[in-house]
């Protein structure tokens, strides 16, 4: 627990945080590794140039399952260039299958471009099957689909929906897919299942 950080440089950028805390837990199993973290904030504060954004009651929880520390202990002894090796470890780390998972992540009050907001949630999973072949997946990467199950729950306030509206690369996606209301707030719901891919139960691929 810290009740108050600042990092700064120059004029370049500053970031300020008070009241954070995180919990963090993990056990072993047969060489195989699960963790948990919990992170709050009360407030975030990071100014760029004169652009400031302020985040409000910050919430960030993950989880990992079945990580291989061998195979981490060994990705830090080899040379990033050496890429043949990269990807023996990382497909050894994915030999008993990988889970990732985003419980909560979420804050409740922003401020941006000079706008408060209310803010948004968002919880995500990411499964890989231990049949992931790396290997054919640089030859083709839609290889993979049926090797991954993922689930992302989105859901943005009107008002920070509407500030993201505003920018070009925000809409071309919006446009694409549009969110569900639910009570005044948009939601996304994405879904990757047995090579199948769709977004607010319409398919996309």
């Amino acid at each position: 627990a810290i009740e108050e950080m600042s990092f700064s440089a120059k004029d370049l950028f500053e970031l300020h945080v008070e009241n954070i805390t995180m919990n963090s837990a993990s056990n072993e199993s047969n060489g195989l590794s699960s963790m948990t973290v919990e992170t709050k904030a009360d407030t975030i504060r990071f100014r760029e140039a004169q652009k400031l954004t302020q985040l409000k009651t910050l919430s960030f929880d993950m989880q990992a399952y079945n990580l291989d520390m061998q195979q981490l202990e060994t990705l830090e002894t080899i040379d990033p260039e050496n890429k043949q090796a990269i990807r023996q470890v990382f497909q050894g780390l994915i030999s008993h299958g990988i889970r990732f998972e985003i419980p909560n992540l979420s804050v409740k009050e922003m401020e941006m471009e000079k706008q408060k907001l209310d803010g948004f949630q968002f919880k995500s999973m990411l499964d890989i099957d231990k049949s992931l072949d790396l290997a054919s997946l640089e030859q083709n990467p839609m290889a993979a689909i049926g090797a991954i199950n993922a689930d992302i729950d989105l859901i943005l306030s009107s008002q920070l929906f509407g500030l993201l509206a505003q920018h070009p690369q925000a809409v071309m996606v919006m446009m694409l897919i549009q969110p569900q209301d639910d009570n005044g707030k948009k939601v996304y719901k994405v879904e990757l299942k047995d090579g199948k891919l769709s977004v607010n139960g319409r398919p996309m691929m």
